[in-house]
């Protein structure tokens, strides 16, 4: 009897160390945490990369005559000066999204196969070295330069469908929504930090001018690759970094979600008849016609029609990406807390708030025409419209996975087509309603029409036909063996007996 005693407090004493020793080795910061803060670091260094163009046009592109310099390019005040007129501007802006909007799906499906982490590396080494090389390429002719601009959205087109890869990989459900955000906020904050360096580095004439802006994203790039390859796997359970609870936890969290079973054959004629999922696409697509509208042609605008000079410019429009980061978040944390909550379903949740961010929108564009000449006036307007923007969050964004929780990076790539499509569609547009006449308030404001009626589109088809219920496609059906069944049947017959013994 005394020695069972001694027994039981020897393995209670054991246990105790034991929990003590995992409390020990459990860091202050876990480290999903921190993986989180790479995919907020990649997607925000990525929109460096690929948005700096959209602010050095300014610098690059001469405005002197035609006819008083050379047919490819000249010197003035020390800088490198093209003779791009809108037409080739706005090859040279969309350049970048002829490739990426076609690499979507094939990413979706690479990313989906392959392992998302040594594809996402791949591509920053490549993103890296095309931003290098754009200021080169550029003085021997703009078909060179589109070029470059083509294999740099080749390279960025596995960056969205590999996030939400290790999103679904590294994180609990209810943490997700906070990555997802994160995701978002991050590729918005890289242009906030953007803009106003180019500006800066284009007006200092450091290293030429514009050319400088480029290579310093490029050098940060290549640093961020150091620490991204040191630190991220696609598994947690083969991470150095990560503790062993942390890794328990995961497995535990995985091991609930399936999220290692995949499909094998993917179900293209399903997928590509779902009337959700085009729902999503449109609406994706149609709202970003106006944030690809607004992110290559209102520092045109702000220049030409505005008379907002390179700085002041920079400046300005950095707060739009300040506004649209402050909702973003917001608002993937705020939806998950109201479907937590059971206020709304999850699918009347993603409408609401994807509807907010489409009519907000809509109405901002649309009454810019009705102010005149108050440029105070148009830019808070301008930027109550990316603030609004920012709703999608928490609505077309989480709809995705929740729709094809076991074929994310196929369906994202898929729905995220039309809206990578937009980033040359949008120029497209706006240099068929300008021409040349940049100038010209009166274009401007029936570009502006154009764009705020075309939302209404995108608002119509989310709200009748998006929902945000697994789609059966997209799920795999996993059988029940005898032994759950078993359990399930006992489980039934004990709620059977509880019930009646109470009456």
């Amino acid at each position: 009897m005394t020695l069972s005693v001694r027994e039981s407090l020897s393995i209670k004493l054991s246990n105790v160390s034991n929990i003590s020793k995992r409390l020990q080795k459990q860091p202050c910061i876990p480290f999903r945490y921190l993986v989180i803060f790479f995919m907020f670091a990649v997607s925000a260094i990525s929109f460096s990369v690929r948005n700096v163009l959209n602010f050095a046009i300014l610098a690059m592109v001469n405005e002197e005559s035609p006819a008083s310099i050379d047919s490819n390019s000249t010197m003035v005040q020390s800088e490198i000066k093209f003779n791009w007129d809108q037409r080739d501007q706005g090859f040279v802006l969309g350049a970048y999204f002829y490739t990426y909007t076609s690499a979507q799906i094939i990413s979706g499906i690479l990313t989906d196969k392959f392992n998302a982490v040594h594809l996402l590396t791949a591509s920053q080494i490549i993103a890296s070295i095309c931003s290098f090389l754009s200021p080169i390429l550029a003085e021997y002719g703009i078909f060179y330069f589109i070029a470059i601009r083509m294999a740099l959205g080749l390279a960025h087109g596995v960056l969205f469908p590999s996030c939400f890869i290790l999103v679904e990989r590294w994180l609990s459900p209810g943490e997700i929504a906070v990555a997802q955000s994160f995701i978002q906020v991050g590729s918005n904050f890289g242009i906030v930090i953007i803009m106003p360096l180019t500006a800066w580095l284009c007006d200092s004439g450091f290293v030429g001018g514009w050319p400088s802006a480029f290579y310093t994203v490029a050098a940060v790039n290549i640093i961020f690759i150091v620490f991204w390859v040191v630190a991220i796997t696609l598994d947690p359970s083969t991470n150095r970094w990560v503790s062993p609870a942390e890794k328990e936890m995961i497995a535990h969290v995985n091991s609930s979600k399936t999220v290692k079973t995949k499909i094998n054959k993917t179900p293209w004629k399903s997928l590509l008849t779902s009337l959700p999922l085009w729902s999503v696409m449109i609406s994706r697509g149609i709202n970003g016609l106006i944030y690809y509208a607004i992110n290559s042609k209102i520092p045109v605008y702000m220049e030409t029609v505005l008379g907002y000079k390179l700085k002041g410019n920079g400046v300005i429009n950095s707060l739009l990406y300040v506004a649209i980061c402050s909702t973003q978040l917001i608002t993937g944390p705020a939806s998950r807390y109201v479907i937590n909550k059971k206020w709304l379903t999850k699918t009347v949740t993603r409408k609401v708030f994807e509807s907010i961010a489409l009519l907000g929108t809509s109405l901002c564009i649309f009454i810019i025409p009705s102010l005149g000449d108050r440029s105070d006036l148009i830019v808070i307007v301008l930027i109550l419209s990316m603030f609004f923007m920012g709703f999608t969050v928490g609505g077309d964004t989480p709809i995705i996975p929740e729709m094809a929780p076991h074929l994310v990076g196929t369906t994202y790539g898929f729905a995220n087509t039309l809206g990578c499509a937009s980033g040359f569609i949008a120029p497209i547009i706006t240099a068929a309603i300008l021409g040349d006449q940049v100038q010209s308030a009166s274009l401007w404001n029936k570009t502006f029409y154009t764009f705020a009626g075309l939302q209404l589109i995108g608002f119509f088809a989310f709200l009748f036909f998006a929902t945000a219920e697994p789609q059966p496609w997209g799920t795999i059906q996993t059988k029940e063996t005898s032994d759950e069944k078993e359990e399930k049947s006992r489980s039934k017959d004990k709620k059977t007996y509880d019930i009646s013994s109470k009456v």
